[in-house]
């Protein structure tokens, strides 16, 4: 029976003119040679070893990585990982890595939106996309406000939100990012808006959440009497951004 892969096969050396190999020695190196042979063909043999160079990598199933691995060049040139794996030691990024899944999405309104709750907190709505990887924005007017966490992605997220509140009217305007309606997770400085010269206000929160499947993180708007949030303008057009980061 063969050793491999459970264990290293021990041999007996033979001698020359004192041991005559029997059918039985070649068969077990024949067993071995079989094992090795299987395994590595069928996935079913692991990997193990401390200082390799891989070419390329692939990682079809789940797999965990629990030791120090450098990705980069000299070491490992192609890493494709199709599906879920846990990195547990500490992973080194020396090269270019491009995560094509990562669940991203910006989106913005591609009209004005006027609001006239004085003082309330008011979620900007989003018609347009400039991006979305992960399905994380609907254009439904019940969520057209929201960047909402796919299944299986919680995890750490960089936000961003840019708005443009047009002078003329001297108002003072607020902005935040917030989380299911009810969590704020960052806030502008409070800007105030000019009648001479015409000065617009620009406010642009930002944040680093952790967040978990289903939470939705939305842009609100706060100002002191009835004003008018974004532009016809791509340029000035209120945005929502959102990405996972790890």
């Amino acid at each position: 029976m063969a050793s491999f892969p459970t264990s290293v096969k021990t041999w007996t050396a033979l001698v020359d003119r004192t041991n005559y190999p029997q059918a039985a020695d070649l068969n077990t190196v024949y067993d071995e040679v079989t094992a090795i042979e299987t395994g590595y063909l069928t996935g079913t043999a692991p990997l193990n070893s401390s200082a390799s160079t891989v070419a390329s990598l692939s990682v079809t199933g789940g797999a965990t990585f629990a030791g120090s691995i450098t990705f980069g060049n000299s070491t490992f040139s192609n890493v494709s990982v199709s599906s879920g794996s846990t990195f547990v030691g500490t992973a080194i990024f020396s090269s270019l890595v491009t995560l094509n899944g990562q669940p991203r999405a910006v989106v913005y309104n591609s009209s004005k939106q006027s609001i006239n709750s004085s003082g309330v907190w008011t979620a900007l709505t989003f018609d347009s996309e400039t991006l979305d990887v992960g399905g994380l924005h609907s254009t439904v007017s019940t969520a057209a406000s929201r960047l909402t966490v796919p299944t299986g992605c919680s995890g750490t997220y960089w936000l961003w939100g840019r708005t443009y509140a047009p002078g003329g009217v001297s108002v003072i305007v607020r902005a935040r990012l917030s989380k299911n309606s009810t969590t704020v997770l960052g806030t502008a400085a409070e800007l105030t808006t000019g009648t001479s010269p015409a000065l617009a206000s620009v406010p642009n929160p930002t944040a680093l959440a952790v967040l978990d499947a289903a939470d939705y993180v939305e842009m609100e708007v706060s100002v002191t009497s009835t004003h008018t949030f974004g532009s016809t303008s791509r340029v000035n057009a209120s945005e929502l951004g959102m990405m996972r980061i790890g």
